[in-house]
């Protein structure tokens, strides 16, 4: 009752999930937490809402949604090593369901966060080559050859190459 009269309480929202929890009702915590994840974005409190969404992704391991949210924000914090980390395992759960466009366009969103990243191209190119998409995959393997060419990787040019 009284969530339902202030509902932007942050601590009683956050106590409610918990309690949720330990009733075994995990739908309804997860619900509490992500209404206060949304909560704390709009109030500006990046890093609390990382840490709720960080909650949900233990009892959602599979869910898209909670990841690409946490990506995002991590994202947004500048924290790039830990957005890229979501973005990837946020690929491999879009391609556990077949969603291969939003895997592709998450993949791209790796590369847009770091351009320089011939990891990220790499995955993108093989992606591509795998799904059929020849012409797209044989863009991204020159794009990597361009960029490891500039680090003189000789290596990398001449796999991206082939």
């Amino acid at each position: 009752q009284i969530i339902e009269k202030d509902p932007s309480d942050h601590n009683l929202l956050n106590t409610l999930g918990d309690l949720y929890l330990r009733d075994k009702n995990v739908p309804q915590a997860l619900k509490c937490f992500r209404d206060l994840a949304e909560q704390y974005v709009k109030d500006g409190f990046t890093v609390k809402a990382i840490a709720i969404l960080k909650k949900v992704t233990k009892f959602e391991p599979d869910a898209p949604e909670p990841v690409a949210k946490l990506a995002g924000l991590y994202q947004v914090q500048g924290l790039i090593r830990e957005a890229r980390e979501q973005y990837f395992l946020l690929v491999d759960l879009y391609k556990k369901k077949g969603q291969n466009d939003a895997a592709l366009s998450t993949l791209y969103t790796v590369v847009q966060l770091d351009p320089e990243n011939t990891t990220a191209r790499a995955r993108v190119a093989m992606f591509c080559e795998q799904a059929g998409r020849t012409k797209e995959a044989a863009s991204a393997y020159r794009e990597m050859a361009e960029i490891a060419l500039r680090r003189n990787d000789l290596a990398t040019v001449e796999s991206a190459l082939k």
